[in-house]
């Protein structure tokens, strides 16, 4: 078996979209003993399938999610079932309070640690309804303990969909009308603290030289928090089929570790020992900022995975790779399956791997890339590879963004091909913005002229992103439509394109020998 860990990924990846979408606790045990007899079955009783060694691979993995889930469903119902009962909680603070402005609260997230005296696993949602000076003087910091009794609730209500959005921050119960505040500081601060502190000092940089609506662009391309940015602006990057720009992901790591390696390391040079422990410093860090969300950190374990390939010599295998990472990241929190931004990050990523890159490879040797008789050569595969990037991830995001969102964008391909030359250059302008902003340093001219690309890009959604550049999806054959189609592509492609191509291929080989 060429890449067992993606084979391995995405047997996890699969198995639990289906039990968090589907499934219950009984059928997950029902499931798992079926699985479990098949896997027996295959390893000792039938050799085709014990000699093909993916079949008792993805049974055993499908197994393994099985039981994942039914331990994170078991501590999600415990701690749920107390819904309704006015009791006293003790918590350790994981955010700072966020105002809500539907609600007119604050909220923030913490850790439970006991529940009128007994031990609960997964995190709570504390509501507060104090005036806002009052909030901004509290010591709610990330690592304090609180201790308070309040009204427990079940969040999201009868709405599965926001149940299952708190479910992947490991959200189980909410608490409001909170009184007997005591509030412990803590003798070690956390990670988590530090990270808000820089988060802040980044996000107030670039608000006071940007301004707020060009500055709450340049924080979502660093840091992944929205709260800047406003609803009008955020709504016409989804309308146009670009709010993958605004969450940090692979994109926002790749481009960013490619400028690092241009100005740190020697063309041709074999990647040294601090230049790459360095950069393996600044993927931890990015994850880090982001708070770890899951399609940073998706991103970066593939990275350190590249990283160190190279260092030693060897190259990474990119499939191989990503199914690891899911593993990883579904091992921690299994219900990081019904994570939208981690989805999206996964499938775009696959879509680019599999269609994307053989087809660019196609491109250059049909087109003969390193021809250099004919100056538009690399320019045209270039453009080539732009548009089957900006395709593949459009097509393959399909499915989640039908489901989770029940609109499409009719220009999400065209806004990413126009987008994606202007993106890169965006991210690393922010990058440096953050930073020179961080500490006061970034001269008036510079930020006037960084902030035309931002307003470039800006104006571009506001254009596309129209009140009719949408597909609305409000019937379930529409839905199986969007779901079907990036499957029916890939076969497609792996059963004709290919044929086609070696075909060509022969026949280029057949005049070469004449």
């Amino acid at each position: 078996m060429k890449r067992p860990l993606s084979v391995a990924g995405f047997t996890m990846l699969g198995t639990l979209v289906l039990l968090c979408c589907f499934g219950s606790y009984a059928l997950s045990l029902a499931l798992g003993c079926a699985l479990a007899l098949l896997f027996v079955v295959s390893l000792f009783f039938v050799r085709s399938f014990r000699s093909a060694t993916a079949v008792p691979v993805i049974l055993a993995f499908a197994l393994l999610s099985c039981v994942l889930f039914c331990r994170a469903d078991s501590a999600y119902r415990s701690t749920s079932s107390l819904a309704g009962r006015y009791t006293h909680v003790k918590a350790v603070v994981n955010s700072s309070p966020k105002f809500n402005k539907d609600y007119e609260r604050y909220y923030c997230s913490a850790k439970i640690v006991l529940i009128d005296g007994k031990k609960y696993q997964g995190n709570i949602r504390i509501s507060f309804s104090e005036a806002k000076d009052e909030m901004d003087s509290s010591a709610l910091r990330p690592g304090n303990i609180l201790t308070f009794d309040g009204f427990l609730y079940q969040v999201g209500g009868k709405n599965s969909d926001i149940s299952d959005y708190f479910k992947t921050d490991q959200i189980f119960i909410g608490v409001y009308a909170v009184k007997n505040l005591h509030i412990t500081e803590a003798p070690v601060k956390p990670l988590t603290y530090y990270c808000e502190n820089i988060r802040k000092t980044i996000s107030m940089g670039l608000l006071r030289d940007y301004g707020m609506k060009c500055g709450s662009v340049m924080i979502s391309l660093v840091t992944g928090d929205k709260s800047y940015l406003s609803d009008t602006v955020y709504d016409q990057f989804k309308r146009a089929g670009a709010a993958h720009l605004m969450a940090v992901s692979g994109l926002h790591l790749s481009v960013l570790l490619i400028f690092l390696t241009f100005l740190l390391r020697k063309k041709g040079k074999r990647l040294n020992t601090p230049t790459y422990l360095f950069f393996c410093l600044f993927v931890v860090f990015m994850m880090f900022l982001s708070q770890f969300s899951g399609s940073v950190t998706r991103a970066g374990i593939m990275m350190l995975f590249m990283l160190t390939g190279e260092r030693f010599g060897e190259s990474a295998d990119s499939l191989n790779s990503l199914g690891f990472s899911c593993m990883v990241i579904l091992l921690v929190n299994p219900f990081s399956a019904m994570d939208v931004g981690f989805l999206l990050s996964v499938l775009s990523t696959y879509g680019i791997l599999v269609m994307a890159v053989p087809v660019n490879a196609a491109a250059a040797e049909r087109l003969g890339a390193d021809r250099k008789d004919k100056w538009y050569i690399p320019f045209l595969t270039d453009g080539i590879y732009s548009l089957s990037i900006s395709l593949a991830v459009y097509m393959y995001t399909l499915p989640v963004i039908a489901v989770t969102f029940g609109e499409i964008s009719k220009v999400g391909w065209l806004t990413n091909l126009i987008l994606l030359p202007v993106s890169a250059f965006l991210v690393i302008i922010a990058a440096i913005s953050a930073v020179l902003s961080a500490f006061g340093l970034l001269p008036g001219f510079v930020a006037a002229l960084f902030r035309l690309f931002v307003e470039f890009a800006v104006k571009v959604t506001e254009i596309l992103g129209g009140e009719n550049s949408v597909i609305h999806v409000r019937s379930q054959g529409q839905v199986a439509f969007f779901c079907l189609l990036p499957l029916l592509l890939f076969c497609a492609y792996e059963f004709i394109g290919k044929k086609i191509w070696r075909k060509f291929r022969l026949s280029q080989k057949m005049e070469e020998i004449a």
